[in-house]
């Protein structure tokens, strides 16, 4: 319904009987209040800024290191089964050394 407009009551109409006889006329209903105004919406925030791109040297820097750690976890875990357990241990212990000094 718009706003502004009021509710129609509809009308019925009652034959009047002995019971009805002689009763007086309901006084009309006082016309509704107004709806309290609405408070202001507070102000929109501006959007956050985008975050600055990521470099692509760094994406493939990231990338590697995660495949070095992959190799090393690997390695080491191949070599505990194995039966050539010191050499597999001296390679995977260069390799973590490689990464120490490249970090």
């Amino acid at each position: 319904m718009p706003v502004g407009q009021s509710i129609q009551r509809a009308s019925v109409h009652v034959p009047e009987t002995a019971s009805h006889a002689g009763w007086a006329a309901a006084p009309p209903l006082p016309p509704a209040p107004p709806p309290p105004a609405t408070p202001p919406l507070p102000p929109v925030a501006p959007p956050l800024p985008a975050a600055p791109p990521v470099p692509l040297v760094v994406e493939v820097v990231v990338v590697l290191l995660v495949l070095l750690v992959l190799v090393v976890v690997v390695l080491l875990l191949s070599s505990s089964s194995s039966p050539q357990a010191p050499k597999a241990q001296r390679q995977a212990s260069e390799l973590t050394k490689a990464i120490r000094c490249m970090i």
